[in-house]
């Protein structure tokens, strides 16, 4: 697509020139006061410079010759570009979310950065140069606030991961245990030595169908928008011996007793689910990191 409007980029170049005062490729990110409203801005700018430059399709495509070389080597890189710059809260930047703009910073300064194709012609031009000067501000800036937000972000998430996965005005019973239990690290720490300890053994008990059930639950509420707190005990439980007999049936052959291994692969299963809803970048690895485990 052609650059068409010189003036439209200058002015973001004016509007950003008091918060940074030079364009500098180099990305390594420095320790700066955060500003939201400036990283919002920012992150604003750029979504609306590349769709200026390239048109719509480059959010759809990122059709950058360096991106896509890269991409054939990693096939959701784009796709993970993509949902960084769809991204508003910048507390819900992570590490690959900073590691994708470096890489588009990076794409946008390479020679013949823009490629077309018509039928078997295809062409290959340079960034237009005030677009990339104004882009260079606005991603540099960003990268600036990254050590900072990282260090936010990883207090907020700490908060979150000892929080119910459930509100309190959602929250429910089952039998003598609460949803309130249902916690990320709390489920994190359920191993298959847990169901053996309280099993007495690796013979599947009703108390540890119990905790699964309690799960099964759960992720009904979390993942699966059933609203369990509306219903009543008897529901609940006819509820939960379907959604157990479906689970059960991916872990056990046909005719052979219930086992805790069986149980735990269900719970692991689940519970992995229901981490992924609250956030695609959990698993029970990064949440015991979070707490230095």
């Amino acid at each position: 697509m052609a650059f068409r409007n010189s003036l439209f980029f200058l002015l973001f170049g004016l509007m950003t020139i008091n918060n940074v005062t030079a364009a500098p490729t180099d990305t390594t990110p420095s320790q700066q006061p955060i500003n939201i409203s400036l990283f919002q801005n920012n992150l604003a700018q750029v979504n609306t410079i590349l769709e200026k430059v390239v048109g719509k399709s480059l959010l759809r495509k990122l059709n950058l010759s360096l991106l896509t070389e890269l991409a054939n080597g990693s096939h959701d890189l784009r796709e993970s570009i993509r949902g960084t710059l769809k991204k508003k809260d910048a507390y819900s930047f992570n590490a690959s979310d900073f590691n994708n703009l470096k890489v588009l910073l990076k794409a946008i300064n390479a020679p013949g950065a823009l490629v077309s194709k018509v039928a078997f012609r295809k062409t290959v031009k340079d960034f237009p140069a005030d677009a990339k000067q104004s882009i260079n501000i606005s991603l540099n800036s960003i990268l600036k606030m990254s050590v900072g937000i990282m260090a936010k972000a990883k207090e907020n998430t700490k908060e979150i991961l000892i929080q119910p996965i459930i509100a309190e005005e959602q929250s429910f019973a089952f039998g003598p245990a609460v949803s309130h239990q249902l916690t990320p690290i709390a489920m994190c720490y359920v191993d298959l030595a847990f169901f053996n300890q309280t099993g007495g053994g690796d013979k599947a008990v009703m108390r540890n169908i119990g905790t699964l059930k309690l799960l099964l639950l759960g992720k009904a509420q979390v993942v699966d928008k059933v609203k369990i707190y509306s219903m009543s005990d008897a529901n609940k439980e006819k509820l939960v011996e379907r959604i157990f007999n479906k689970e059960r049936s991916k872990s056990r052959p046909s005719g052979q007793e219930l086992t805790n291994e069986m149980i735990y692969q269900i719970y692991d299963r689940v519970r992995g689910e229901i981490l992924k809803k609250i956030n695609p970048q959990f698993n029970c690895d990064t949440v015991k990191q979070q707490f230095g485990q």
